[in-house]
């Protein structure tokens, strides 16, 4: 497909596949941390600890999916911001992606399966995870329960879902470039405010995580802009050189955690580092399909673990934790093969019905209609 085609695609909220096998990367980032480098990590930091903190920058998948909310949330909104039922059909849609597996979720989380549930083992209400606002008590240093963990980074996400529309629709309309600006550079100040006066872990916070999705947001204004658009074609060659260099940046990064105060200099500024990364990795495979890295990310493995990575994302720990095998290697195949046939199961029979349910409320007319499916949390 031409560039100037894939440029076009994008500004019509078109389903690219790309973006399910970038989503794909930022899951299996996210597995590969909590099912093998985090339970590995004290044989890894032993035996090399530059390859354990490689290994372990694999956090950073959360940043990725940041990133990729930010670009399609803001895509949406900005090719529908016209229809007069823009927010109605946004948040209806939203709630059909998110809620039916996340409710299932919590209700399983709040079975006292083999004891105590996992809500009860945690010091989180069942009711702040109801109103996605569980990162505000984790943040605050709230124990929580194992199978849950990754609920924090789908709260924060859930939050910018909801603010993101009104801002970008009502409140900074006319100034929303100058209103993304900021919002780039307040977050890692909070962080280091946050790490200087231990008040709240930069990690989980949600002011201090809302850059990445705005570079994601800047991403998606700029391919939908036919100036900055014509200008990123022109120089796309350019633009995958200095995405491979910034990638290999982030890779460097992962090393100061090996030096004194090196991970609050990750936290504080390494973050964003990370995300304009990402942003600038993303642009690039988007706008230049033909290339290495667009071929790659096509791939087929990846592109199902895209396109299921909102389920596997909330369950892989729960998988995890019922999975009776004392033997780690054993435990994580048996763990992924059950995982994937879950993942599978959900999607036919739990999440596409509500996203045909979601897409049955339309934007009007006059509005370029997305595709069925829209993102994951």
């Amino acid at each position: 497909m031409p560039e100037e085609s894939r440029v076009a695609l994008l500004r019509q909220g078109a389903r690219v596949p790309e973006l399910d096998g970038i989503r794909g990367i930022a899951i299996l980032m996210v597995l590969l941390l909590h099912w093998v480098v985090r339970p590995a990590a004290p044989i890894l930091r032993h035996w090399s600890p530059r390859l354990w903190a490689l290994l372990d920058l694999s956090w950073c998948g959360v940043d990725l999916f940041f990133v990729l909310s930010g670009f399609l949330i803001a895509g949406i909104l900005v090719d529908h911001r016209d229809a007069p039922n823009v927010l109605r059909t946004f948040y209806t849609r939203r709630a059909c992606r998110i809620l039916p597996a996340y409710l299932v979720l919590l209700f399983l989380a709040s079975l006292p399966i083999g004891g105590a549930s996992q809500v009860a083992q945690g010091e989180i209400p069942l009711a702040a995870y109801l109103l996605f606002l569980q990162n505000l008590w984790s943040s605050a240093g709230a124990r929580v329960a194992f199978a849950l963990g990754p609920c924090w980074s789908l709260a924060i996400e859930e939050q910018f879902y909801l603010g993101l529309p009104v801002l970008l629709l009502w409140v900074f309309r006319g100034r929303f470039g100058s209103f993304a600006a900021v919002m780039l550079l307040a977050p890692p100040l909070l962080r280091c405010l946050c790490l200087a006066s231990g008040w709240r872990s930069p990690w989980d916070f949600t002011p201090c995580r809302l850059d990445a999705p705005f570079w994601g947001v800047l991403a998606a204004v700029l391919v939908r802009d036919p100036r900055a658009a014509a200008l990123l074609l022109k120089y796309r060659r350019a633009l995958l050189w200095a995405a491979g260099a910034a990638l290999l940046g982030v890779a460097g990064l992962s090393q100061l955690v090996l030096l004194p105060a090196g991970t609050n200099l990750l936290l504080s500024i390494g973050l964003s580092l990370i995300a304009a990364a990402f942003t600038l990795a993303l642009v690039s495979v988007l706008l230049s399909p033909q290339a290495a890295p667009a071929r790659l990310v096509r791939w087929a493995p990846l592109r199902w673990s895209g396109k299921h990575s909102y389920f596997l994302y909330l369950f892989h720990l729960v998988v995890l934790l019922f999975i009776p095998i004392a033997q780690f290697p054993l435990r994580v195949a048996v763990s992924a093969c059950a995982l994937a046939v879950l993942a599978a199961i959900s999607w036919r029979w739990l999440e596409l019905p509500f996203l045909k349910l979601g897409a049955a409320v339309e934007y009007s007319e006059s509005a370029r209609s997305p595709p069925l499916t829209e993102p994951a949390g």
